[in-house]
């Protein structure tokens, strides 16, 4: 048999067919029938009590779930705030050129180590090394 696009073609088709029905049935094995039965007497039919108490413990779960649901949904900070727009390719590059400028602004200059040791005496250098010693815990002397 071929197989065109997953069907068969019309000869095939009537070929299937007529050796199905000359075959006849197929016979089911023997004790079939008696494993079934025992099948079912092991497992009897669940009382009306119980089929309540399952959908009872079902709908539980499921109140549950949605009350979990709505805890996160407003506990959880919202990514999207639906009264503020969402920002134009423009404002964007605008508002990123403004704090690109922020950064060439020139900004105050620290004085350098050569400068500070200028306007300080040797006394004051000492003084100043003192003070951080004794801060520290350090004993001079």
């Amino acid at each position: 048999m071929t197989f065109n696009k997953d069907y068969l073609s019309d000869e095939e088709l009537s070929a299937l067919i007529a050796e199905t029905e000359s075959e006849g049935l197929v016979q089911a094995p023997k004790g079939l029938h008696a494993e079934v039965i025992s099948r079912i007497d092991r497992n009897p039919a669940r009382s009306q009590k119980e089929r309540t108490a399952d959908f009872y413990k079902f709908t539980y779960k499921v109140v549950l779930s949605v009350a979990a649901a709505l805890l996160l949904m407003t506990l959880l900070p919202r990514t999207i705030d639906a009264r503020r727009p969402v920002p134009t390719r423009e404002e964007v590059l605008k508002e990123r050129t403004i704090t690109d400028e922020m950064h060439i602004l020139p900004q105050k200059q620290k004085p350098t180590k050569e400068e500070v040791q200028k306007d300080l005496s040797k006394k004051d250098l000492i003084t100043m090394l003192e003070d951080y010693i004794t801060e520290k815990g350090g004993i001079l002397k």
